[in-house]
Order: C-alpha cells, then sequence, then structure tokens
C-alpha cells in the first residue's frame, strides 16, 4: 500500500520494536484527519482510499497494542525467571 512509503524515510527502515503510528508521516493524527475528510468527499473511489488507509491506521494500532503487550510480558517472564533462580 502506498501508505507505507512514508516507512523509507525512516532509519532504520524497519525495526520490529517500533511502533509506526505516531513516528511515521503518513501514520499521524494529522494524516487521519486527511483521511477522515477524504471520507466525506463524493467520489466513491476517494472513499475507498480512505477506509483502506484509517483501516490500515487501525490495524498498525493493534500491532502497536499488542507488541507493547508482548514487550511487558517478556519483561515480566525475566523478572520473574530471576527471581526464582536467585531465591
Amino acid at each position: 500500500m502506498a501508505i507505507d512509503l512514508d516507512h523509507l524515510l525512516a532509519d532504520p527502515i524497519f525495526d520490529p520494536n517500533r511502533c509506526g503510528i505516531g513516528f511515521h508521516p503518513l501514520h499521524t493524527l494529522w494524516a487521519a484527519i486527511a483521511y477522515c475528510i477524504l471520507f466525506l468527499m463524493p467520489s466513491w473511489k476517494l472513499k475507498a482510499i480512505a477506509v483502506g488507509c484509517l483501516f490500515h491506521l487501525c490495524t498498525d494500532s493493534l500491532d502497536c497494542y499488542m507488541g507493547s503487550l508482548k514487550q511487558e510480558l517478556q519483561y515480566s517472564y525475566c523478572y520473574s525467571r530471576q527471581f526464582i533462580e536467585a531465591s
């Protein structure tokens, strides 16, 4: 999808621990507002693009949330393992 072309502007291009929401230019609140305005246009093609972009932002947000849960679980697992080994 063209919305992910802004990932090429990042350094490094791919970072598995980075949340793209708020980091990449097309993944910001301002971009989401622009997609909502685009949805209000009368053309069905523009509406389809807007829905696709908003859906992409929702899935990226969910990915960021799931990634944060994964990091918390890994941290708590490592912490509890160190506690058990120290006992």
